[in-house]
């Protein structure tokens, strides 16, 4: 009995922090922790479904130039990673705001536009390039 009092204390220090990281806090946290990405809203198509749109074709990029991701009118993307050009090619579609990238390997992402200029892949940002 007197081990299961001494443990109660640690118990109830765990679930306070527990419950104080896992809070919901739309503020972003502390000071320079980066920016709250957006999240879409609705359940996601499957991967490969859709059409490619011209409208949403073009080059996007990170803040940082790290990957840059150039969408064609045919449907055909290629992808530049750490300067490495053409690291990644394959076809993309759009379903509502979702695009989906199949690469010629067979492997699939799925990502989400949160308006005309902005593409979160994963938690990857990427931007519009003019």
């Amino acid at each position: 009995m007197r081990a299961i009092a001494r443990l109660v204390p640690i118990i109830a220090m765990v679930a306070l922090a527990t419950v104080a990281c896992s809070s919901d806090d739309s503020s972003g946290g502390e000071e320079g922790q980066g920016q709250e990405l957006p999240t879409p809203e609705g359940t996601p198509p499957p991967v490969g479904s859709g059409d490619p749109d011209p409208e949403r074709a073009g080059r996007w990029v990170t803040d940082d130039g790290t990957l840059v991701l150039e969408l064609t009118e045919d449907g055909r993307y290629s992808e530049d990673m750490n300067g490495q050009e053409d690291a990644f090619q394959g076809d993309w579609t759009v379903e509502r705001d979702y695009i989906s990238l199949v690469d010629d390997s067979g492997y699939q992402a799925l990502g989400w536009f949160s308006d005309e200029d902005t593409l979160l892949l994963g938690e990857t940002l990427l931007e519009r390039e003019d």
